[in-house]
């Protein structure tokens, strides 16, 4: 992995809670993200949903790119 394509994490949901959103949750599955949406439709007030996804590496044709 190349240095410019590796992020530091960040933890999401703690800094959409420090700028004043009351609900911020991370999810990682399918079943997490419907009930975070259910959730979410019934608050009153911004919900913030953090959705983690699993990296994608390049396409082949720019793999040996330079």
């Amino acid at each position: 992995l190349k240095p410019y394509l590796a992020l530091h994490r960040w933890d999401y949901p703690a800094l959409a809670k420090a700028l004043g959103v009351s609900r911020a949750v991370s999810v990682e599955t399918r079943a997490q993200l419907d009930e975070a949406l259910v959730t979410a439709k019934s608050a009153e007030g911004p919900t913030f949903i953090h959705v983690v996804v699993r990296p994608r590496d390049l396409p082949a044709s720019l793999k040996g790119a330079s």
